[in-house]
């Protein structure tokens, strides 16, 4: 089984706002409540920098 870390809820969040917002298409959970959750299990700062660094992309301003 999959550990439940903030960091998988912020890539969910990520994929969210990167392709279906960007499409207008409406889903749920949406990515603000994905990084709420991602907020409550414990999401560290350095998570989402490396996350970003391994992806090679900058980061949005509102994620």
């Amino acid at each position: 089984m999959i550990e439940n870390l903030g960091i998988y809820y912020y890539f969910w969040a990520y994929i969210k706002y990167d392709y279906y917002t960007k499409k207008f298409l409406n889903t749920s959970p949406t990515w603000q409540e994905l990084i709420l959750k991602a907020q409550e299990i414990g999401l560290s700062e350095t998570d989402v920098e490396q996350l970003y660094l391994i992806l090679g992309i900058d980061r949005p301003s509102c994620l």
